[in-house]
């Protein structure tokens, strides 16, 4: 897999509305802290990413834990003799505990530190009250079709649901709730993609942005701010009886950044460009804010079509 899987461009263009959001409501004007603040935050998200396959190693442990618990007894009952170890063997369990760039990559990023105890048993008890897991138990040992839809019952019906684990993972991820949209699809695309003797989603130094993404992002936001007012008055004429402070500060922001995008990104299509910030404004933003979006960006491209200022290059980027 490429380095950091688990962000799109979508989920850049997404850390980059965040910052300068937040940006709108500090005021902070010293562009190598937001820039600092961005890539800071880009990397807290694929920690969280991570820390969901290293949860997943911490339970199928627990398996273990109880097996010998259950040996150790003096008059083991028959659900003791019977304990099924089936979801240690789990394949990528199994891969993480073996691969030793993900070894120290949870300890070089201390994730390990941030593990609750109470948190896995109680994630592990709750897996095994699952309807999926009684067939998962059924199932070949090696099947990797069965491991496959076990670790995704796992996160999608223990992890991603559970207060206790939410709770958990809001403590220790502070921006969870605003990254989840983007941490979930990510884990399960790992899940869907990856195949044993393959590297895992967790291959080399993952944290790490590809100098591409680096400069799409750091570009963006430089932009996005420096000209800010420039871009703004693109819009301001075309808000009928609307004042632009009446816009909402997210619409505002995403159409900045959207007309930064379309003027200044001479290999990124017209039609993805726009498409892209109307679906960001369907999560983030209001009901009506994506056919807002979409009606002024229409609008002012047609302009900037007349007046020469689109220059794209390469085929199929100018519709």
């Amino acid at each position: 897999m490429n380095a950091l899987p688990f962000l799109s461009r979508r989920s850049l263009r997404v850390k980059v509305m965040q910052v300068l959001f937040a940006h709108q409501h500090e005021k902070e004007t010293d562009y190598a802290r937001l820039e600092r603040r961005l890539f800071s935050s880009i990397r807290d998200t694929g920690r969280a990413f991570l820390y969901q396959f290293l949860l997943l190693v911490e339970i199928a442990d627990s398996v273990e834990r109880e097996a010998l618990i259950r040996q150790a007894k003096h008059l083991p009952t028959e659900a003791d003799l019977n304990f099924s170890r089936r979801f240690y063997s789990h394949q990528m369990a199994i891969a993480l505990r073996a691969d030793d760039s993900f070894r120290k990559l949870m300890e070089r990023e201390k994730l390990n530190l941030l593990l609750d105890k109470d948190v896995v048993r109680l994630a592990w008890t709750h897996l095994k009250t699952l309807p999926e897991y009684s067939e998962y138990l059924l199932s070949d040992e090696g099947d990797w079709a069965s491991d496959r839809r076990i670790a995704q019952a796992l996160f999608e019906q223990v992890l991603w649901l559970s207060d206790d684990v939410e709770q958990h993972l809001e403590d220790v991820f502070p921006s969870w709730d605003e990254d989840l949209d983007m941490i979930i699809p990510r884990v399960l695309h790992s899940l869907k993609n990856w195949e044993p003797g393959q590297p895992g989603p967790w291959s080399g130094d993952c944290l790490e942005l590809p100098h591409e993404s680096r400069e799409f992002v750091r570009l963006l936001l430089r932009l996005s701010l420096e000209r800010g007012e420039e871009l703004e008055a693109l819009v301001s004429p075309r808000l009928a009886n609307w004042e632009l402070e009446r816009v909402s500060l997210m619409d505002r922001v995403l159409l900045r950044m959207a007309l930064a995008e379309l003027l200044y990104f001479d290999t990124i299509p017209i039609k993805v460009s726009i498409n892209e910030y109307i679906d960001i404004a369907k999560m983030y933003s209001t009901p009506r804010s994506k056919d807002f979006i979409n009606g002024l960006l229409d609008t002012i491209m047609q302009s900037l079509r007349e007046e020469g200022r689109i220059k794209k290059q390469g085929r199929g980027l100018v519709e």
